[in-house]
């Protein structure tokens, strides 16, 4: 029986996050992982991804942008064969970042929003002041022109306010919200 190609691979680039999510499935943490992937290992392994037949990649984690070396492994991903595509929390998105994320050939971004308001958000990803950095990250995204899409974790908060969540995607020019649970 031959085993099918996949068609993406989801690659948690680090465990390292600069936020106390409530939900967090991955162990993140505030400091690289002893055993994270250096940048040659990272980009070995993107080889191999590619080499797979695969055509997309997530890069994720933890927060990717945590990750000095991001920008190398998104251009890496791509000059591979590879759709690179990121999941993020946003708060970590500059101008500069947004651009060089752009310039890498980064196709599309996934930003996590637990909220319809700041209150709801912060206290939920366990940083006050987070949503406006991830409404910022938001801004930044689109001024570089990557397409986005906002990624809410429902639980009973968040439920509530799925209807203005929604909303708020389609006012910012999200292509689509991917729901987790």
């Amino acid at each position: 029986m031959k085993v099918p190609t996949p068609t993406l691979v989801s690659f948690a680039v680090t465990r390292e996050c600069n936020l106390k999510c409530k939900h967090c499935y991955s162990q993140s943490i505030d400091s690289p992982h002893p055993r994270e992937l250096d940048t040659a290992e990272a980009r070995r392994l993107i080889g191999q991804i590619a080499e797979t037949g695969a055509r997309l990649i997530i890069l994720d984690g933890g927060e990717p942008l945590m990750r000095s070396d991001i920008f190398e492994l998104v251009r890496h991903a791509r000059s591979a064969g590879l759709t690179p595509v990121m999941g993020s929390n946003g708060t970590l998105i500059t101008p500069e970042a947004a651009m060089k994320l752009a310039d890498a050939g980064l196709e599309a971004i996934a930003i996590s929003l637990d909220g319809a308001d700041a209150e709801t958000h912060d206290a939920f990803r366990g940083l006050q002041g987070a949503w406006e950095q991830t409404l910022q990250g938001i801004e930044n995204i689109r001024r570089a022109c990557i397409p986005f899409q906002i990624a809410p974790t429902l639980r009973h908060r968040c439920w509530e306010q799925w209807g203005a969540i929604a909303d708020k995607a389609k006012e910012w020019g999200a292509k689509a919200v991917e729901v987790f649970d």
